[in-house]
């Protein structure tokens, strides 16, 4: 059987580390899925996986991510959309993740899917390096 490259899951390294984050600066309180739920909290953000691209060879992938901030009051998620910004600009590069590359946001917009509700979108390039499975 031959051996493989693979890479770990930027989505749910990103959602640990934003998650303790958020927490450490009072930003508790919100749940992370990947969906919207049918029965809607009043704050919760989704986090979702939109394509991948290899780096380096095969050693690294990017994986493009994307996070939405749903929140009942707009000013409030305004500001956590600039912190997770700012969390993840910053967000340590170690033995799996390598960099991230913002690619837009925070923005404003009104969901496509669910009607009446609004979000701030951000969109980001996270590097992971592989490993032999």
């Amino acid at each position: 059987m031959p051996e493989v490259l693979l890479a770990p899951s930027a989505r749910d390294l990103t959602r640990t580390y934003m998650i303790a984050e958020l927490e450490a600066r009072g930003f508790a309180g919100s749940s992370w899925t990947t969906t919207v739920p049918a029965n809607r909290p009043t704050r919760f953000f989704t986090i979702e996986e939109l394509n991948a691209r290899d780096e380096f060879g095969v050693l690294a992938e990017s994986q493009l991510l994307q996070i939405r901030i749903y929140d009942a009051d707009q000013k409030r998620a305004a500001t956590t959309a600039r912190m997770i910004k700012a969390l993840w600009k910053v967000m340590p590069a170690n033995g799996e993740v390598q960099n991230v590359d913002i690619a837009g946001g925070p923005t404003y917009q009104v969901d496509p899917d669910v009607p009446n509700l609004t979000r701030y979108l951000i969109t980001g390039w996270v590097t992971v390096m592989t490993s032999p499975e």
